[in-house]
């Protein structure tokens, strides 16, 4: 089973190219420019419905014009999301305390823009050793 990254960048060059990289390195790649794809954002009420995980890693910017990359992955928390709870990484070009604060209190990894690629495969590649290779992802269309 091929292992899926959730990529949620709103911009063009930089989302196209990492899509572009994760994908010659053999991962499927869900690649958006925000948040709104996901139930827990579309829904504030109610709780993620879904039974299996939707992506094995997810890799958003945190500054975003919806919402930020760390309040996205606090409100999939909130709504008992199934996904990529433990694979997740934030990046950005700037962090002040409060935003690295609540990176770690999130248990996020941290890239800082630009990127090193290198570094953010070298993760990807290194948390796919822990996925269950028997897990089950449900299928996914963002459009």
């Amino acid at each position: 089973m091929l292992s899926r990254v959730i990529l949620i960048e709103d911009e063009d060059l930089l989302r196209d190219a990492l899509e572009r990289a994760f994908k010659r390195r053999g991962y499927e790649v869900i690649s958006v420019s925000g948040p709104t794809f996901c139930p827990a954002f579309m829904n504030s009420e109610s709780a993620c419905t879904a039974e299996q995980p939707c992506g094995d890693f997810i890799l958003t910017d945190n500054n975003m014009p919806d919402m930020s990359g760390l309040d996205f992955i606090a409100r999939q928390r909130e709504k008992g999301c199934k996904g990529a709870v433990s694979n997740v990484a934030v990046m950005s070009a700037c962090w002040d305390e409060e935003e690295l604060l609540k990176a770690q209190e999130l248990g996020c990894k941290i890239f800082q823009k630009p990127l090193d690629l290198k570094e953010v495969l070298a993760w990807l590649d290194a948390n796919k050793q822990t996925l269950n290779p028997d897990r089950e992802l449900i299928p996914l269309n963002p459009d």
